[in-house]
């Protein structure tokens, strides 16, 4: 259990950090933008980023189960599982930061 909450929480903080630092980057890419544009996009980043970092830690703690469960070590469960996990959260939040850029696009266009 402790293998399994342990990938969950560090999933869980290496989605938010990572997040944290492509919102940061979002910021100086989104520098034309006016303040009532850039906010919708920024909006929906956030959520989306906060969505996809929990459900990457409801991953990794299921994935981290199912090696254990496979009579893996919980080490090896935990270190398979967690930089996995983690990868592919990373590729979605930056999917959702160009969906950001899009958002903000939209309203800059159409509003």
């Amino acid at each position: 259990m402790f293998a399994r909450i342990a990938a969950m929480l560090t999933t869980l903080l290496l989605g938010i950090a990572v997040g944290v630092v492509i919102a940061a980057i979002l910021v100086v890419v989104m520098n034309g933008y006016g303040e009532s544009e850039a906010t919708w996009g920024l909006g929906v980043y956030a959520l989306a980023t906060l969505i996809i970092a929990v459900f990457g830690g409801a991953t990794a703690y299921y994935f981290t189960g199912v090696f254990i469960k496979k009579e893996f070590s919980p080490i090896f469960a935990v270190l398979t599982s967690v930089p996995v996990v983690t990868v592919v959260a990373v590729v979605l939040e930056i999917v959702a930061a160009m969906i950001g850029v899009g958002i903000s696009e939209i309203v800059r266009v159409n509003f």
